[in-house]
């Protein structure tokens, strides 16, 4: 499912960040030690033991499921790349400025930043690492052919970490909707509705709207498709699709929720609003598709979308033997069943 996959994005992408932090941390502490001036080496070596703190911290002790949840997840890793810039650029302040090879470690942050910010973040990270190494050429004064490099290495970084950031939000918005979206119809599916359901329920609580819910059955889809193949199927149900959101309009969302199932949600409606809207939809689709429909509305069906559904649901059986019995009382449901060569029959 998206939001599994989606949270064990970010979660690998934590994990991913802290254990380079951590190598990051033991090459640091290994060069302080060998590399490092004698009397920079307390400084750095405190610095570098703060971003050993962060790898732990984020590897062993931050609950990132919960952050996450919370919404709070991009903030506080942006949080993350600021401290490891920082500290960075005052550790190679403290060992010789833009020369010194801690100065290196401004790639990172950039890299990081691609695998899970937006893209305007990722432009900052950039401009923030390309500035802190500016800022370190006073102190140890580089040649103008080594700042011209690094700074187009910083710059090449950031221009394929932009790409990389497109690229990524670009299939994950396609992985969003593919996860909500029926690839027959175009519609919501069965996942889309309960999300749409969700945001609905919310006004719900907030403002004491009305929800209404319809479904949409079509009658013996079975024996048309039998009859006519299921290319003539599909191109049905994309008929009955077409006409549903057209008879919906902006007042609802349209879903399939499976097979010849089709659903109306209808945020802010009750009473006559709701059924102007189910008359269009019966009008609409009696050109061409018998069906069975049921309809429910908050709060007299119930508080939440399960009971709503359930309500419906079962209004749109008592619909089907409604038309059954009248079938059965005037002598048409051999006549119906004939016409299936045409279109879907009540059963």
């Amino acid at each position: 499912m998206y939001e599994e996959s989606e949270n064990g994005f970010w979660l690998r992408t934590v994990a991913v960040g802290g254990w380079v932090t951590l190598l990051m941390v033991i090459a640091g502490a290994v060069y302080t030690l060998a590399f490092a001036a004698p009397e920079h080496r307390l400084p750095i070596g405190a610095l570098v033991a703060l971003g050993g703190c962060f790898g732990a911290t984020a590897l062993w002790i931050v609950s990132w499921e919960r952050v996450n949840a919370a919404g709070w997840m991009e903030p506080l890793l942006l949080c993350w790349s600021l401290l490891t810039i920082g500290t960075v650029a005052v550790m190679a302040a403290l060992d010789g400025g833009a020369t010194s090879p801690l100065a290196l470690v401004l790639l990172l942050p950039t890299v990081f930043a691609s695998l899970a910010y937006s893209l305007r973040r990722v432009v900052a990270i950039a401009v923030l690492a390309e500035l802190a190494f500016l800022a370190l050429t006073p102190v140890g004064s580089p040649g103008a052919d080594f700042c011209l490099v690094f700074c187009a290495t910083l710059g090449g970084t950031a221009v394929m970490a932009v790409w990389q950031t497109r690229f990524h939000q670009a299939w994950r918005r396609h992985l969003a909707l593919s996860s909500c979206t029926d690839p027959l119809t175009g519609l919501l599916n069965r996942r889309g509705l309960d999300r749409a359901a969700g945001a609905a329920f919310e006004d719900l609580g907030r403002h004491k709207r009305a929800v209404t819910l319809l479904i949409v059955d079509l009658d013996l889809f079975k024996a048309y498709n039998d009859t006519h193949g299921h290319l003539a199927g599909d191109e049905l149900l994309c008929w009955v699709a077409d006409r549903l959101t057209g008879a919906t309009g902006t007042d609802g969302t349209v879903a399939r929720l499976g097979g010849d199932e089709f659903a109306v949600l209808l945020p802010g409606l009750d009473g006559e609003g709701a059924e102007q809207v189910a008359s269009r939809i019966r009008e609409a689709l009696d050109e061409r598709a018998a069906h069975c429909l049921g309809r429910a509305t908050t709060p007299q069906a119930g508080l939440t979308f399960d009971e709503l559904y359930r309500a419906c649901d079962s209004d749109l059986y008592r619909d089907k033997a409604t038309r059954r019995l009248e079938g059965a009382r005037h002598g048409l449901l051999g006549q119906w069943r004939r016409d299936v060569a045409g279109a879907p029959a009540a059963s």
